[in-house]
């Protein structure tokens, strides 16, 4: 069962150290060919797994390629790459990819993001871009970034996509002088409140997580008390 928020309060003790996620485009996109533009029987860099199928088209956002998926609403399958070394534990990523359906009724529900934390996008029958933020997770064995679908019916392109950090702001200064704080959150009387959205495009990070090591994609956590 999906629960729509979470809440966390805390006493504060000192000042609180507040921190938000945001990428200015001054970083590199961590994805090799990104634009899927490279490549000769494939898109260069990004390789095919599962059951859906998976091709290589003429029909991008920009450009002339993008990837597809395919799916009878049986079988799973996406395109996926490998990042090495190029992604942190414990730190925030911001993703944003282009992406449309076909050949369904209404929206298709497309799969994005690393294999230990990746997200559920709602796509439609036109190009639109689709972004989100996450917290990458304390343990990362082959770490993979993927694009795909499970179990859906219809044709998922995609296109144009990119991962890069995002910068996380501490002890952010607002208007006045006071704490920047962020959606759901608020200080009343030096009790800290937090309520977190899991329904939103920041479901996989949160400033008051400190960390995590669930492998699984989907809106929860395992919070140990």
């Amino acid at each position: 069962m999906r629960l729509p928020l979470l809440a966390v309060v805390m006493v504060l003790q000192i000042a609180c150290s507040c921190a938000s996620a945001r990428a200015d485009g001054v970083f590199a996109n961590i994805l090799p060919n990104s634009s899927f533009e490279q490549g000769q029987r494939g898109p260069l860099g990004w390789q095919e797994f599962g059951l859906a199928a998976q091709t290589w088209e003429m029909h991008g956002h920009e450009g002339e390629r993008a990837i597809e998926v395919r799916g009878d609403g049986q079988n799973s399958g996406w395109w996926s790459t490998v990042l090495d070394q190029n992604i942190a534990r414990n730190a925030v990523y911001r993703v944003s990819l282009w992406a449309r359906a076909a050949e369904c009724d209404g929206r298709i529900a497309a799969l994005a993001g690393l294999n230990l934390s990746d997200d559920q996008l709602s796509v439609g029958p036109e190009w639109e871009l689709q972004e989100f933020s996450f917290g990458s997770p304390t343990f990362l064995p082959d770490p993979k970034f993927r694009l795909g679908l499970q179990r859906a019916e219809g044709r998922l392109c995609f296109d144009d996509v990119r991962l890069e950090p995002a910068v996380g702001i501490d002890r952010w200064k607002g208007i006045g002088g006071g704490l920047s704080l962020g959606d759901g959150e608020e200080i009343i009387e030096g009790k800290y409140t937090a309520l977190h959205d899991l329904t939103a495009r920041h479901t996989m990070d949160a400033r008051f997580l400190d960390s995590y090591t669930a492998q699984f994609h989907d809106d929860r956590w395992v919070l140990h008390g």
